[in-house]
């Protein structure tokens, strides 16, 4: 959710629920910089089960440069390691879509496995 929207949204909410703050821009902006993405919200650091899948996501709204520089549409695939039990994204990659999946598994596993112990992996 962009900034601003988050903002709307908030300040909304306020008016429902009188006891929340406020919060503007700055404020959201110093929040998103203190959160670590990968971060365990459970405080569980032993060992875990991570799956790997990827989505694919059509690249939108850039005019045509996209399809005039390659030739045709692209799509960006997002690659997430997810912790079975909790859910939680161990790690995620960002790749175009001419990059096969087991050309992605060995980065993002080794991404995965700086933030975690991991003691099996499935891949969907």
């Amino acid at each position: 959710m962009p900034y601003r929207r988050l903002e709307g949204f908030t300040r909304a909410l306020s008016r429902l629920i009188p006891r929340l703050p406020k919060i503007d821009y700055s404020w959201v902006r110093r929040r998103m910089l203190d959160l670590s993405p990968y971060e365990s919200l459970s405080g569980y650091y032993g060992p875990v089960a991570i799956a790997v899948d990827s989505s694919g996501v059509s690249v939108y709204k850039c005019g045509g440069w996209v399809e005039r520089l390659y030739g045709k549409k692209r799509y960006v695939e997002i690659y997430f390691a997810v912790d079975v039990k909790t859910k939680e994204v161990v790690a995620m990659e960002v790749t175009t879509d001419d990059i096969h999946d087991s050309k992605a598994l060995p980065s993002i596993m080794a991404d995965a496995s700086r933030h975690r112990l991991i003691s099996e992996a499935y891949m969907g």
